[in-house]
């Protein structure tokens, strides 16, 4: 199993729906969602798949996770279209198969569903189950990012930084590495003020710089915080 694409698929779970179902999950609303899952209600049905898919209100079930979310996907959810994109890259609840999940990959990133945008920029960047495409990864990143997700972000700039291998763009890396810095996510807030250290074209050393060791600062609180709480 492709490690990079079970972390990625984790990753775009979260951009189409959040953590709430999985959090909130309880037995009584699990009996609500499956009420309104057998009436069709493709939400409903895309919910009490990621419930059966956690095993949060009910029983792990990774097939009938698959069922209810394949339910949502053809009734055109485009969540739900990206969870089954991901079970089926994944094997979970089903065989594996790339083509079906790149089918659906593409009906969600059709609707501008982020998660599936993303998901299916990792796909092209790792060639799985279609040749490795640099300029289609950034177009589906770029998409995703523009809606203001901080891990897109974070994945164009370092695509304009050259982790493709493709052309080097420093300033275009340093700006969309400084979005994602400034929504707090911490891999790109450690890139942009490392970079700004090398004092690399397009990167504002001073307010770079700041970014970075507050980023720092943060992490080694919380070890120590950590470590105290031992």
């Amino acid at each position: 199993m492709n490690k990079k694409i079970v972390f990625v698929g984790v990753a775009a779970l979260v951009a189409c729906v959040g953590w709430w179902t999985i959090q909130r999950g309880s037995k009584s609303g699990a009996s609500q969602l499956l009420a309104k899952a057998r009436a069709g209600d493709p939400a409903a049905e895309r919910d009490l798949g990621l419930m059966y898919g956690a095993g949060r209100g009910v029983e792990k079930d990774p097939v009938a996770a698959f069922g209810w979310l394949q339910k949502a996907a053809e009734q055109g959810d485009a969540q739900a279209q990206c969870m089954l994109a991901i079970f089926y890259q994944t094997a979970y609840g089903t065989p594996r198969d790339f083509s079906k999940a790149l089918d659906w990959l593409r009906k969600g990133a059709e609707q501008g569903d982020p998660g599936s945008l993303m998901q299916l920029g990792i796909t092209y960047t790792e060639g799985v189950g279609v040749p490795p495409d640099q300029a289609q990864a950034l177009s589906c990143f770029r998409k995703a990012a523009e809606q203001g997700y901080a891990d897109a972000q974070n994945f164009v700039g370092m695509i304009y930084m050259g982790a493709m291998g493709g052309a080097v763009d420093y300033p275009q890396a340093a700006d969309w590495l400084r979005k994602s810095a400034e929504q707090g996510f911490a891999p790109a807030q450690a890139l942009l003020g490392r970079l700004a250290t090398m004092s690399l074209p397009g990167f504002y050393a001073e307010s770079d710089r700041r970014i970075f060791l507050a980023q720092r600062c943060r992490s080694e609180f919380g070890q120590k915080g950590s470590q105290r709480a031992r």
